[in-house]
């Protein structure tokens, strides 16, 4: 949690800094009045840029996306399901509002959101490969499909902005069901390390079909809204004719299942492997009423 409050305390001093900044070069911060300056002014661009940097730190954009997946798993698993749906959206919602309006689709600067929200995904994908617990893998696939979100305004249009908003309203629901069904296992067994885990199929069958459909949709396999956001953001993207960021959503895609696969494989696949039993996370173990 400390993290997260230094994280944030940060972004709003270069949040800060930088409205500071267009106000000192446009004389005005009214968006409206903002519109297509960045065209028209190269100080007005940077100012903005120095706006849409702190934004893209909160929003956990590579390469400043190391606090999330370090901070998601301290946290609560419920925290982390409420952060995963609504904290990182403002931060992607303001960029789509100042990017669309003060930069207005300038061709000049779309390169720079197509290249940083492929590494975006990319860089996440790859990063929750080599984690060994649930909400490390998830935190890290926060990142990547932070990118696909984002990547509806780099391509920008009627087509990329309006797949970019479906996508971010189907994450919320989807990231969210995913933490918290793994949080509802981690709770319950004291563990969410996949080498500790097995069988949960079984034993909670319910969470286990909660997490499979979520698990599918974020992967993007119809009929999910993974596979209507992902198809829509390809489509943008094939209009906008940025092929190599289409190819880069197919290959993300494909090792997300992976990812999600290992996690099913490892929690509520195979044999019961935790020998405890259930609800004694609830209960400290610190000493007993002899002094045992």
């Amino acid at each position: 949690m400390r993290l997260y409050v230094t994280v944030n305390l940060l972004t709003s001093t270069i949040f800060l800094a930088g409205v500071a900044f267009v106000y000192g070069v446009a004389g005005t911060v009214n968006l409206a009045e903002l519109a297509g300056a960045a065209a028209e002014s190269d100080a007005v661009a940077i100012a903005t840029a120095v706006c849409l940097f702190a934004l893209s730190i909160k929003a956990a954009v590579v390469p400043v996306h190391g606090w999330l997946a370090r901070a998601y798993p301290a946290t609560s698993p419920t925290v982390t399901a409420m952060f995963s749906g609504l904290h990182t959206k403002v931060a992607i919602y303001a960029i789509y509002r100042i990017y669309a309006v003060v930069f207005d689709g300038d061709e000049r600067y779309l390169w720079i959101g197509v290249v940083a929200f492929s590494l975006t995904m990319a860089v996440g994908v790859l990063g929750a490969v080599g984690e060994s617990t649930t909400r490390s893998i998830l935190a890290f696939h926060m990142v990547s499909q932070i990118g696909y979100i984002l990547m509806g305004v780099a391509l920008f249009g009627p087509a990329g902005l309006t797949a970019g908003i479906f996508y971010l309203l189907h994450h919320m629901i989807v990231k969210a069901s995913l933490f918290l069904s793994t949080g509802a296992i981690e709770v319950r067994y004291g563990t969410g390390a996949l080498d500790r885990l097995g069988g949960m199929a079984r034993r909670e069958p319910w969470v286990a079909v909660a997490f499979f459909a979520a698990a599918l949709s974020l992967a993007g396999l119809p009929p999910f809204s993974g596979f209507v956001a992902k198809l829509s953001l390809m489509v943008a993207g094939v209009e906008a004719g940025q092929v190599a960021a289409v190819v880069v959503m197919v290959v993300v895609s494909l090792v997300t299942l992976l990812s999600m696969l290992k996690i099913w494989r490892g929690v509520f696949w195979g044999r019961c492997r935790p020998s405890w039993t259930p609800g004694r996370i609830q209960r400290p173990a610190v000493v007993n009423r002899d002094g045992g």
